[in-house]
């Protein structure tokens, strides 16, 4: 394993936590305004987190939410790449 990949390994666990815990904000703020968003699909709570849901740090969550998530894609995306595109 070459340290690029740990490096990116290492990134998408650091971006795993906000992404778990933006999620977790919001799909209990989904809960509560009777929304049940699918727990397998990725980013399912975006459609109420930008319609309904109301906070004060509205901007923060669903800004952290995002970039936490497509961060650990990026990654984890790339780590394939290049274990397993060298053919």
């Amino acid at each position: 394993m070459s340290d690029l990949q740990t490096l990116l390994i290492v990134v998408a666990v650091v971006a795993a936590i906000p992404a778990w815990l933006t999620a977790s904000i919001l799909k209990k703020h989904a809960a509560k305004a009777g929304e049940t968003p699918s727990e397998w699909l990725p980013l399912s709570v975006l459609p109420f987190a930008l319609k309904r849901f109301q906070h004060p740090q509205k901007g923060a969550i669903v800004f952290g939410y995002l970039a936490s998530n497509l961060l650990f894609t990026a990654a984890v995306i790339a780590v394939l790449i290049l274990r397993f595109g060298k053919g």
